[in-house]
């Protein structure tokens, strides 16, 4: 019998702990034939935004390894056109729910702290040949590097 979960936001281990599972992931499907620019999520709290953004987040990144053990049962995985995408998109998921501080100075280093840990999961961003001298000059003022010779 499958357990009812309460505030679990973790996708993965929402589907490993044989919690009882809504399958919304058609809107995946829809939001990416769609491709729109901008995409807001708005329902009362409680109502499945941030697990919904785990799935997605998990469904594209190319950090998940097996897509298919997670989604193989499930609507997205349906649809061969998205098969194809699954875990070739690394995904940048950035939240700010975190960053709670008394002053701007110690919001700044939050936010700073948001970010080392985004780019020290996907170092190969602050390399990439899109970047030019000064971005990556900007990003190593943070200590955002992952070229030893560009943080100061």
């Amino acid at each position: 019998m499958k357990t009812v979960s309460l505030g679990i936001e973790d996708f993965g281990r929402m589907r490993a702990s044989n919690y009882f599972y809504i399958d919304k992931t058609a809107f995946i499907r829809e939001w990416w034939e769609k491709a729109a620019l901008v995409t807001v999520l708005t329902r009362p709290r409680r109502f499945g935004k941030s697990l919904m953004i785990d799935t997605v987040e998990r469904f594209f990144t190319v950090a998940e390894s097996n897509q298919e053990a997670l989604f193989g049962d499930i609507e997205v995985w349906s649809s061969e056109k998205m098969r194809r995408v699954a875990g070739k998109i690394p995904v940048i998921r950035l939240s700010f729910s975190g960053v709670k501080a008394p002053t701007f100075e110690e919001a700044r280093d939050l936010i700073v702290l948001a970010l080392r840990e985004l780019f020290g999961k996907f170092p190969f961003l602050t390399t990439a040949p899109e970047l030019d001298d000064e971005e990556r000059a900007y990003f190593a003022a943070f200590g955002l590097s992952s070229n030893p010779a560009l943080i100061k």
